[in-house]
């Protein structure tokens, strides 16, 4: 994904109120597909704040690796509609 895909997905989700849980990558090697993950996490941080964007890269990832629960879980936003 270039650096707007990954800007894009990053601000998109958080800024519909979709639960986040994790921010990765699907980077293969660091020459030809590398990875990008710092420019959404800027993203993230500059939308929700640096400690929601140290859980989605850092706490979180570690969280699930180790079988713990996640330590940032935010809930949906559910919008009512006007009808």
């Amino acid at each position: 994904m270039n650096k707007v895909g990954t800007r894009f997905l990053a601000a998109a989700a958080q800024h519909r109120g979709l639960p986040v849980h994790v921010l990765a990558t699907d980077a293969h090697d660091t020459k030809y597909r590398v990875p990008l993950l710092s420019l959404a996490r800027e993203r993230v941080a500059k939308l929700r704040g640096d400690e929601v964007a140290r859980a989605l890269v850092d706490n979180n990832p570690r969280a699930i690796i180790n079988d713990k629960p996640l330590p940032y879980f935010p809930n949906p936003v559910i919008k009512k509609s006007g009808r």
